[in-house]
């Protein structure tokens, strides 16, 4: 009896996690929720027929109610390696609030699934942990490299920490290199993300008092900068460094996918009749990786498709 009730549970989660996602990202349904009406609250979630498809598709009320289930799908997808989302891209281009939402949670998971490259330390896979409330807990216990991501959509002032631990010098505090990531498609309308930060510097070291912190603020945006900036200490800030990091460097196909999508925009505009590529339709590189995926064997391709020797 216990067993058969704990499999209820262990499936009604996958099917909330699954309809949870296809409501967020506009994704079809096997089946609608009328055949378990009690898996999600129809008040902010629900599907209809899309006509076009002739499938169950799932929606929400509002972004407020999307916002709030938000952590969870990030925990879960980074949980069940779970990368299609990015699929839904298309239906929502024209809206900067979802697509930022969507690059977002793509740009958090390849991070903590590959790294970010411009520092080899953190170049690799890291723990990731979510936190409510105002500022994490950094375990500091751990060697390993952790990704904080706040529950909270539009957090303030940045999107994710990454914290590395350094070595263990004798007679010198340990270093904890603290990366503030603010991810962003337009960089220019945050401008004050990295100073309105550091107002509260105190309170987010305040448990860190044995290490000395070593923080960057790192922008994930479109363009990226060859040379970080070095900030020095004053009344406003402590000493700290700054860089632009692009979103292609993070993963290029997050990047080419969405410059797809805006190119056929910018046609269907001009011709109203052609569709929107969807992800998943442009060019492929032989020997690179998506988010989640596996590394293809073989070697470069010339323009025009002709393929060299590996």
């Amino acid at each position: 009896m216990v067993h058969s009730f704990y499999l209820h549970n262990v499936a009604n989660v996958f099917r909330h996690y699954k309809y949870m996602k296809a409501c967020i990202y506009g994704l079809p349904l096997d089946v609608s929720s009328a055949e378990n009406p009690k898996l999600v609250d129809h008040r902010y979630f629900y599907d209809e027929i899309d006509p076009t498809r002739m499938m169950f598709v799932g929606h929400y009320t509002c972004g407020i109610c999307r916002n709030a289930v938000m952590g969870l799908l990030f925990a879960n997808k980074l949980r069940f390696k779970d990368t299609d989302f990015m699929l839904s891209l298309p239906n929502f281009i024209n809206n900067p609030s979802v697509t930022g939402f969507m690059l977002k949670l793509s740009v958090l998971q390849s991070i903590a699934q590959e790294g970010l490259s411009f520092e080899p330390t953190i170049a690799k896979s890291m723990t990731s942990s979510l936190f409510g409330g105002d500022y994490p807990t950094f375990d500091t216990t751990t060697d390993e490299v952790m990704l904080y991501t706040p529950r909270t959509f539009n957090f303030r002032c940045i999107d994710g920490i990454v914290v590395r631990i350094g070595p263990n010098i004798e007679g010198q505090p340990r270093k904890l290199f603290m990366y503030l990531l603010q991810i962003t498609l337009a960089p220019n309308k945050h401008s004050h993300s990295r100073k309105h930060f550091f107002k509260e510097w105190k309170v987010w070291i305040k448990d860190l008092k044995d290490f000395h912190v070593v923080p960057e603020f790192v922008w994930i945006c479109p363009k990226g900068a060859k040379k970080r900036k070095n900030h020095v200490a004053c009344s406003e800030w402590p000493a700290h460094a700054e860089r632009h990091f692009a979103i292609r460097d993070v993963n290029k196909w997050i990047w080419e996918d969405y410059e797809a999508l805006q190119a056929s925009l910018r046609v269907r505009d001009v011709n109203p009749h052609n569709r929107t590529r969807r992800v998943g339709e442009t060019r492929r590189v032989e020997g690179t990786r998506r988010p989640g995926g596996t590394r293809r064997p073989g070697g470069t391709r010339r323009p025009g498709g002709t393929k060299e020797a590996g």
